[in-house]
């Protein structure tokens, strides 16, 4: 058969070591040679969510491909199911198009059986099991992130302007935390100052502080 690869890492971490984006595109080629597929295109997308289509674009560019009939193929294979869809909407989606040229989804984690309705069927229980341990993986991020917030610590993310990072310990961990960068400061100061007063006792607008 004729086969498209679709590899996708959620996490910039796993971008940047690479781990997971080499370790799926190995074991995809692996499974190709082995059942004696030929892999047509691979379509890779770097940290993007599987939950939300619109940060996918490789993901949507295959898509599209395939609706055009830019090329020939039988099946898409991913490393797992989780790969392809976290969303259960997103996921009938997609499978709405591949089932109007008959192409298939293979998983290496997650054998699928040949006959079609317990086919679809596997693919919606797996779906509704990926956007599960999605939703409780947010939220359990969410929970971790406020606790950190809650106790003066940063959360990561672009530094605003005033404040400076720096590493404190706490039990032997290392956090950030942040503290006013003084140089920095004194702009902001002079901006709340002329929000409140200008330079006569009327307040200033945004575009005149700006100027």
């Amino acid at each position: 058969m004729k086969v498209i690869a679709y590899i996708r890492v959620s996490s910039k971490h796993q971008v940047e070591y690479g781990d997971s984006l080499a370790g799926q595109e190995e074991s995809i080629n692996k499974w190709a040679k082995n059942n004696g597929h030929t892999i047509v295109r691979k379509y890779i997308d770097a940290g993007s969510s599987a939950y939300d289509d619109s940060h996918r674009p490789q993901f949507n560019l295959m898509l599209r491909e395939i609706d055009k009939q830019s090329f020939d193929c039988d099946a898409i294979i991913v490393y797992g199911l989780s790969r392809f869809s976290r969303s259960t909407i997103s996921q009938a989606s997609a499978l709405s198009i591949l089932e109007k040229y008959k192409i298939r989804i293979f998983s290496i984690v997650e054998p699928l059986p040949e006959d079609y309705m317990t086919y679809k069927l596997l693919l919606t229980i797996f779906g509704l099991i990926n956007e599960m341990q999605s939703k409780n993986n947010s939220d359990t991020v969410c929970d971790r992130l406020q606790g950190t917030a809650d106790k003066g610590y940063f959360t990561g993310g672009t530094i605003p302007y005033g404040y400076e990072s720096v590493h404190v310990t706490d039990e032997s961990v290392f956090r950030k935390k942040l503290v006013i960068n003084e140089e920095e400061a004194k702009v902001i100061r002079k901006i709340y100052e002329l929000a409140t007063k200008g330079n006569t006792g009327k307040g200033w607008g945004l575009k005149k502080i700006t100027s």
